[in-house]
């Protein structure tokens, strides 16, 4: 067998290598989108509901990878039979449509959780800048602002590190973190240092002990001298 005909049988073989890579893509965007229902059917909370489903991002995104590289080339329509290419581009076009569904139903999950998301922490905004007048005029103590802490523990968790959420979350929350630590800061005021004083005093101190004890102390001189 010539060097060509080695390379035409290896395409050949890569070709319904790459057809396999793609039934087995479509099984496991079945699969995903069965996960999807479920989760859909299990009537969870929408916050609960949407970190559920994007756990499963990861493996979206690796399947799209693996259908990216299931490509047709141009010397395949030269040695593939018609039917053959119209097959593959078939169950990739299939498998295409399956993920788009699943990021379908992911977005529509996404808004629900984005839009309560942003509502609880516009409320906790509301609170701590409540908290924070009610600080300056002394009417507040540090058990007021754990349990707003904790408030928006339950809130925040789900945003940290999550690049689906829309900028307005984002930027509600940074609000959300820069006020909790202006209250934080204004409960717990850093105290003024006297640990320079009395080092001082010890040093001014001793060194008059050590010079008494042995020596006249000396004077500065006096403006008439």
């Amino acid at each position: 067998m010539s060097e060509r005909d080695n390379h035409l049988q290896l395409r050949i073989s890569e070709f319904y290598s790459l057809r396999k890579e793609i039934d087995i893509a479509i099984s496991q965007a079945n699969t995903h989108l069965d996960n999807l229902e479920n989760i859909i059917k299990s009537n969870y909370s929408t916050l609960k509901e949407y970190n559920l489903i994007r756990s499963y991002v990861p493996d979206i995104k690796n399947i799209e990878n693996e259908l990216y590289k299931c490509i047709v080339t141009n010397n395949d329509y030269l040695i593939m039979q018609e039917s053959a290419l119209i097959e593959f581009n078939n169950a990739k076009t299939s498998c295409e449509s399956l993920l788009d569904d699943w990021w379908h139903v992911f977005n529509v999950i996404r808004n629900e959780a984005d839009e309560l998301l942003y509502t609880q922490l516009d409320e906790l905004n509301d609170s701590i800048d409540t908290l924070i007048v009610k600080i300056r005029s002394g009417d507040c103590n540090k058990p007021d602002l754990a349990i707003l802490y904790d408030k928006g523990k339950n809130v925040t968790e789900y945003i940290s590190n999550d690049p689906y959420l829309s900028s307005k979350i984002k930027q509600s929350q940074f609000k959300w973190s820069t006020a909790y630590a202006e209250a934080y800061r204004l409960l717990n005021p850093v105290q003024p240092s006297n640990t320079s004083t009395v080092s001082y005093a010890a040093v001014s101190n001793n060194a008059f002990k050590k010079t008494t004890g042995s020596h006249a102390v000396t004077m500065p001189p006096s403006s008439s001298d």
